[in-house]
């Protein structure tokens, strides 16, 4: 629950300074209290409906967490570090590598 509470605020913060922070309806653009208020119970009400709707959200937790640690655990590192140096993140190889690559 600590968790939950710490990292839902950061991600309010994230979602109201990107997008929530234009929205005029009642005058929330005005009133940042009410609307860190009601994006905070979004957030809260959105996770309760997801937790509760699948019976058995633990062992739907572990197989996403299962199918998704090895890809993000090797690729992610390789494409950021492309991303760091400028070279196009999903560029094939081209010229005579491309051919050795083909023969062997």
């Amino acid at each position: 629950a600590v968790s939950f509470a710490i990292n839902s605020q950061v991600m309010c913060s994230s979602i109201d300074a990107l997008k929530f922070h234009r929205v005029k309806c009642c005058g929330l653009n005005t009133r940042p209290r009410s609307r860190w208020l009601l994006l905070t119970f979004i957030i809260c009400t959105m996770a309760y409906i997801v937790a509760n709707a699948v019976p058995f959200f633990h062992d739907l937790a572990a197989l996403i967490g299962s199918l998704l640690l090895a890809p993000v655990t090797l690729l992610l590192p390789g494409i950021l570090y492309r991303k760091m140096s400028g070279v196009p993140i999903f560029c094939p190889p081209s010229g005579p590598f491309l051919a050795y690559l083909l023969i062997t």
